[in-house]
């Protein structure tokens, strides 16, 4: 599927350009700077890139497990150095997220990369998320990561997963 692109003017005059993308599950969008230096890749290749990342390569039972017992070790290799925020909300999640409604947080973990290499972020279950995987057969998730490049505008994509 193509990406789509489209350009808004918000209150302060600043023009902004907003990429999204939707290939099987998964969406991805950015906001990007017009006038800011172009970065090596393009925001839509790095949102396409982090959301496929978003979902857990391990059984639905094993990530249950080790959410419930301390946090679910989730393998993650960036494009380039970043800061990464990952949330991972019970059922659909609207973006962008000011305009989401009632969605219950499962899970989330933050870390930073100083280089571009394969590590892992630490997803730690929140409180009532527990008690969801526990009480609960089978999850509708959605991942939503906030990619923070050094000195370029954050990259937000999302992907959908049964836990």
């Amino acid at each position: 599927m193509q990406p789509t692109r489209t350009a808004r003017r918000y209150g302060t005059g600043a023009l902004l350009i907003a990429a999204s993308m939707s290939v099987s599950g998964a969406h991805a969008s950015a906001l990007a700077d017009p006038a800011a230096s172009s970065a090596p890749t393009s925001a839509s290749v790095i949102a396409g890139d982090v959301s496929a990342q978003l979902a857990p390569p391990d059984s639905a039972l094993t990530v249950a497990i080790e959410l419930e017992t301390g946090g679910y070790h989730l393998p993650f290799r960036p494009p380039t150095p970043c800061a990464v925020i990952i949330r991972w909300y019970h059922g659909s999640y609207t973006m962008p997220p000011s305009a989401r409604a009632h969605s219950v947080l499962i899970a989330g973990g933050r870390t930073t990369f100083g280089r571009s290499h394969l590590s892992q972020v630490t997803i730690r279950a929140a409180a009532l998320g527990r008690r969801l995987i526990r009480h609960s057969r089978s999850l509708t998730v959605t991942a939503i990561v906030a990619y923070t490049a050094t000195r370029r505008p954050t990259i937000l994509a999302s992907r959908q997963f049964r836990l």
